[in-house]
């Protein structure tokens, strides 16, 4: 549960909130942030994402490689956005693009 909710849970935890209401009302609240100006979640995000590929070694080469394919796609994204320059969408972007990605590239282009 730690690595899909990103916190970091007592290993007694489902001992101290036996039931699946008393283990909701612990998780919730600590799931549900606060609205902020997206900056602190962003970055939590962005950690959460370092902590993960610090496990680099452990996946498999050819999966690293999609990984670091797909971040400079983020990474050209961000940075197009920033500046006012999105290119349009390469064929580069769709390889690492996941499906529901694509079916949303499909529905904002042909949407009537």
């Amino acid at each position: 549960m730690n690595a899909v909710t990103g916190l970091r849970l007592p290993p007694t935890l489902v001992f101290d909130h036996p039931t699946p209401l008393a283990l909701s009302e612990q998780l919730v609240p600590a799931l549900v942030a606060e609205p902020d100006n997206g900056i602190e979640s962003l970055l939590a995000e962005l950690d959460r994402l370092d902590t993960t590929l610090a496990q680099g070694p452990s996946i498999p080469l050819e999966d690293q490689a999609k990984v670091a394919e797909r971040l400079h796609a983020l990474l050209a994204k961000w940075d197009g956005a920033r500046d006012g320059t999105a290119r349009a969408t390469s064929p580069q972007s769709l390889t690492a693009a996941t499906d529901d990605e694509i079916f949303d590239l499909i529905d904002r282009k042909f949407r009537r």
